[in-house]
């Protein structure tokens, strides 16, 4: 597993969690997860670039 894999599973872990404890709705997760703003925030991140 590289480190991009890490840090896309890390954040759907928290995804789930939060969906689990109610704090979220299937909507947001949905939005959080699928939204082309959330994928521009990772792919524009030099840190997880390699």
């Amino acid at each position: 597993m590289n480190s991009n894999d890490l840090i896309v599973s890390t954040f759907l872990i928290g995804v789930i969690r939060l969906l689990r404890l109610g704090e979220i709705s299937i909507d947001q997760a949905h939005f959080l997860i699928f939204s082309p703003g959330g994928l521009s925030r990772i792919e524009g991140n030099d840190d997880l670039k390699g």
